[in-house]
């Protein structure tokens, strides 16, 4: 297996107020062991709160199929923050009465499932001797319809001094994971539709969510395909598309004391995706493609910081979406400071023609409002060669080749496929049918 790493930084280190220049400690997640390097930028400050900024880097290596952070390759722009979420089966606030009387489909807080759940009394043991009382428990939770949620939605809060999970319980009210003292106030349309948070912390601080990045998503057939057999759960749940709110954005911290920072975006043009469901039949080296999931996503940027005493603009390049400055205007004392981020397409070795490049930060220069330049970040990566255009060149796939990588997704020259082998066997029912290993002496269909 062949990633790209980080090898060096040379920093300006006069600006964050270091004296000489010296290789400083970089954390390591214990858990992973991947190296969590943050470049701080700046820090918006009013009365008793904070806004940080900085970029951050994945730490993990470039994966084949890996697109662009906000700010290139692995790095992305860590400001303002959000509340998002994981959908499992339908989102929670789905109603599906918005699109017509005969549209039955209900999120986990527009029906009667939580409770239903809630109120069941699950038989499975430890015991590997009984299968039954474990068969008992799968068929109640298969038992239910496409048109019902059987699972609530993982939602993740990030922003300035906040940070955690939650999930809303059987009860229908926010969860947090684990146990964190907020106050939740959850903003809904006439039919349950969720526009925006309002989370309180136990010190009084009050944080706004209520800019929304929606997502319409539709499980779609090829032309003249028949309908699945199997792997069908997603086709069924979203065959008629669903609309639905994905991240919300903050928009406002304020504080017991009157303190207040603001945020603002700017959407950006619809992104389309496609995730396929794929099999292979039998014993066939073709791949059957069952039905694809189609999201279209409205996205946004963030374009300003702000309180009565600073403001922090963000450019953005139109042609690739990077960013491309941070612009910090003090505006008690009027005076500026401004960051150039410069990047490098590079493309694999050898590649004269099919002009498919991937971005990596170069270099982030900065200045002041006299035009004074400051010592520049620098950025160096194994495997690439900068040349004298300011491009690179790379041994690595820059293709997004699907073949060519291993089952976590980096590359692996000698892989002939990434996806893993799922059994089915007609003859079994209930979770039994689907086993990624062979079942001895049962010869799988």
């Amino acid at each position: 297996m062949t990633r790209h790493a980080i090898v060096s930084f040379i920093i300006s280190l006069s600006f964050f107020h270091f004296t000489s220049l010296a290789q400083t400690d970089v954390p390591v997640d214990p858990l992973t062991g991947r190296a969590q390097v943050s470049i701080p930028i700046w820090n918006v400050v009013h009365g008793d709160l904070s806004a940080p900024i900085s970029i951050v880097h994945s730490g993990g290596g470039v994966k084949v199929e890996e697109k662009e952070g906000t700010v290139g390759v692995s790095w992305n722009l860590d400001a303002g923050g959000y509340v998002s979420r994981s959908v499992r089966g339908l989102p929670d606030d789905f109603n599906g009465i918005v699109n017509g009387a005969t549209d039955l489909r209900k999120g986990w807080l527009n029906d009667n499932s939580p409770s239903h759940i809630a109120a069941y009394n699950f038989t499975s043991d430890n015991s590997t001797g009984i299968c039954s009382d474990e068969a008992t428990d799968f068929n109640f939770l298969s038992g239910y319809a496409y048109n019902k949620d059987a699972e609530p939605d993982l939602f993740q809060i990030d922003a300035p001094g906040l940070s955690t999970n939650f999930v809303f319980g059987a009860d229908k009210l926010p969860k947090t994971i684990p146990y964190v003292d907020l106050k939740f106030e959850v903003i809904k349309t006439s039919s349950g539709e969720i526009t925006a948070f309002h989370i309180t912390k136990n010190d009084g601080v009050r944080y706004v969510f209520s800019s929304t990045e929606m997502v319409v998503r539709q499980a779609k057939l090829n032309y003249n395909a028949p309908e699945p057999s199997l792997f069908s759960t997603q086709r069924q749940q979203y065959k008629q598309a669903v609309r639905f709110a994905e991240q919300w954005k903050l928009t406002k911290i304020v504080s017991p004391a009157g303190s207040e920072i603001n945020f603002a975006y700017r959407s950006k043009p619809n992104v389309k995706s496609v995730k396929d469901v794929e099999v292979w039949e039998g014993n066939s080296s073709t791949i059957t493609r069952l039905y694809f999931v189609e999201d279209i996503k409205n996205t946004s940027v963030l374009t300003t910081i702000s309180s009565d005493a600073v403001r922090v603009t963000f450019q953005w390049q139109e042609l690739t979406g990077l960013l491309n400055q941070i612009l910090v205007e003090d505006l008690i004392n009027p005076s500026s400071k401004l960051f150039n981020f410069v990047y490098a397409p590079v493309k694999k070795s050898g590649d004269v023609s099919s002009g498919k490049t991937k971005n990596f930060l170069r270099t982030i220069k900065e200045q002041n409002s006299a035009c004074v330049s400051f010592p520049s970040f620098n950025f160096e990566y194994v495997d690439i060669t900068y040349t004298t255009n300011g491009s690179g060149t790379t041994s690595l796939p820059i293709d997004n080749d699907k073949i060519k990588q291993d089952i976590w997704g980096y590359y692996n020259a000698s892989a002939v496929s990434k996806k893993p082998t799922v059994y089915f066997y007609t003859s079994k029912t209930g979770s039994e049918r689907y086993r990624h290993l062979t079942i001895p002496n049962v010869t799988p269909t």
